[in-house]
């Protein structure tokens, strides 16, 4: 009996075992770029958008009730919720380099996050102060204050976010213009709550309490903050104040905010603007010559037709700053394709090939253009990546003799 016993005890204990170990080898990790990881920002920084939005809203405008309090408590709830999920189990297993290589040891990764900033900033985010007051009788917006504090995350979803598309620009003008929003959301808070303050409808300068408190105190507020629109004379000092700072943040702050947008549409633009320039000068430089109007036209359809199908007019620059290992990388990724369409590379060893990709130019010729003509000394040797050209014979070229396909 006491063998048995000891035996099924034993099987249990090492069952227990088994599971525990099981549960603490079960890892996974987040790498920082990922879909998964980008997605997952992309929700904690929604909830982050909703407390950054609502907390001034309904801290300053009759918007909760008792009618609708259990919906705002819910909604609350389940962005706490979102938030302690990436405190518990998302930012302690995102991955970091250190030394050109990714970390993914969990221990290191739960290390690494309890000894950084973030982990003080999300702890302190995560004070279930509303909840706590509820239980005194307490329930007030301002309370979930800390919630706030999550910036980190907007600031991390749109860095992310900017680096895994290849056209950024668009969510640069957007992260620009949420913040220009967000100021005027909270300069319309500031308004209303003034206008309770002296009293709604005292006077010609707060709001009237016609219409939609918040639509009328946001319009207001982008007349001011903008400098667009006249404006009711204030009539006290704290009116005179509250113009006065709205004045300086449309000065200072959209100023610079504006120019932010201005900066980024110019940078998206940049290569084009480039190309419109190159092209006029190129123009104005052939009417200056007389040159006749059929030429001019071809080499108007060059630029047209270079830029269609590279987006530049000089690719080989833009590779010049990469290390000549990575700019190999480059080149044999964009040019292999067209490498082993040619018979005659087609069993050459690779280290020729690597070295080969480097001396590969792009060049562009018109339907029409002669590449070479007989008698002509021979210095470049040309594959064909698009199109077709014939081989021809006679005074102008009416017989062809053969034509040649890509590769």
């Amino acid at each position: 009996m006491l063998t048995t016993a000891d035996c099924g005890g034993g099987s249990k204990f090492s069952m227990c075992e088994s599971i525990r170990h099981k549960v603490n080898n079960f890892s996974f990790v987040f790498e920082p770029q990922s879909y998964f990881y980008i997605t997952w920002l992309c929700i904690v920084t929604a909830s982050y958008l909703y407390n950054c939005w609502v907390i001034p809203l309904l801290t300053f405008f009759p918007y909760r009730t008792t009618a609708n309090e259990k919906i705002w408590f819910y909604i609350d709830c389940g962005t706490d919720f979102i938030y302690l999920l990436d405190f518990v189990l998302i930012k302690p297993r995102v991955m970091y380099l250190e030394d050109g290589f990714w970390v993914r040891n969990t221990k290191s990764l739960r290390q690494k996050y309890a000894s950084s900033i973030a982990f003080k900033v999300d702890a302190l985010s995560l004070l279930p102060l509303d909840i706590i007051s509820r239980y005194f009788g307490v329930i007030h917006p301002i309370l979930r204050l800390p919630r706030m504090l999550k910036i980190q995350a907007f600031w991390e979803f749109f860095d992310y976010f900017d680096h895994a598309l290849a056209n950024p620009y668009a969510v640069r003008v957007t992260r620009s213009l949420t913040y220009m929003i967000y100021l005027v959301h909270l300069n319309a808070c500031a308004y209303y709550f003034v206008s309770v303050t002296e009293g709604i409808g005292s006077n010609s300068w707060v709001f009237n309490g016609e219409g939609n408190a918040y639509i009328r105190c946001f319009y207001f507020a982008t007349k001011t903050a903008t400098s667009i629109g006249k404006n009711n004379r204030p009539e006290n000092e704290m009116e005179y104040v509250f113009m006065t700072a709205c004045w300086l943040m449309g000065v200072f702050v959209f100023a610079l905010l504006i120019g932010q947008i201005r900066d980024i549409i110019a940078t998206a633009t940049k290569t084009q603007t480039e190309y419109r320039k190159y092209l006029d000068e190129a123009m104005e430089h052939l009417r200056l010559l007389n040159i006749s109007k059929e030429l001019t036209e071809r080499v108007k359809m060059w630029f047209t037709y270079t830029w269609e199908q590279q987006h530049t007019l000089n690719e080989l620059t833009i590779l010049d700053n990469l290390p000549y290992k990575m700019k190999t990388d480059v080149a044999i990724n964009v040019h292999i394709n067209t490498l082993n369409k040619v018979q005659l590379f087609k069993h050459c060893d690779d280290a020729l090939l690597r070295d080969l990709v480097l001396k590969l130019r792009p060049v562009v010729y018109l339907p029409g253009d002669y590449i070479c003509r007989k008698g002509e000394v021979g210095k470049e040797m040309y594959i064909v990546k698009n199109g077709q050209v014939q081989v021809v014979a006679g005074q102008n070229g009416e017989e062809v003799l053969a034509t040649l396909t890509e590769g």
